[in-house]
């Protein structure tokens, strides 16, 4: 089996048995439980880790920067060769690691107007376009009910790898989760 298909046939099961685990409350319904207790509690989790993230970065920084600091060998050499001397690359690992380890990914509230748009840029030209429609508006449901957006971006471009359309679609996600003209190549 295609590596691409099972790790999507993979991560399907586990958002199904992530909603059974949660008796049928979606993600959005447990985000909007939480927000109802406890206002803006969503965005402020994140920004959070964010900030921790941001100072971690500029702490490796200032090793870099810092010709005295004792450990400034080891991170001039680590900003030269796993960051490729870019700081942007730093502060998202950095960035990465605090989101994760804090458990504060970014808590978007329900928005049909996105899920909406996602779903109408494809242009249906033959059957099997349509079947392919129906099985990512089915897993991005489910995604959705299970996890929220978070990730959309991978699960849109993994899906239409190896799931071709024979008219790729008019938009596509980044990774903040916004929709764009599409630059999928098949």
């Amino acid at each position: 089996m295609n590596p691409i298909i099972k790790k999507i046939e993979d991560q399907h099961k586990e958002h199904l048995k992530t909603i059974e685990k949660n008796e049928g409350e979606t993600h959005f319904d447990r985000v909007m439980k939480r927000e109802k207790e406890d206002p803006g509690v969503h965005v402020r989790e994140h920004w959070n880790a964010v900030a921790l993230g941001q100072k971690n970065a500029d702490n490796f920084m200032s090793k870099v920067t810092d010709p005295t600091h004792p450990d400034h060998g080891d991170a001039l050499t680590a900003y030269s060769d796993k960051y490729n001397g870019k700081r942007e690359a730093v502060e998202k690992e950095y960035i990465n690691k605090a989101v994760k380890l804090m458990d504060a990914p970014a808590q978007y509230l329900p928005n049909q107007a996105y899920e909406n748009n996602v779903f109408s840029s494809f242009q249906i030209r033959t059957p099997e376009d349509q079947a392919f429609l129906n099985k990512f508006k089915d897993y991005m449901k489910t995604k959705w009910a299970a996890q929220g957006y978070d990730g959309d971006a991978d699960f849109f471009k993994d899906f239409f790898a190896v799931h071709p359309m024979s008219t790729p679609p008019v938009k596509t996600l980044n990774e903040d989760g916004k929709v764009y003209p599409a630059v999928i190549k098949h």
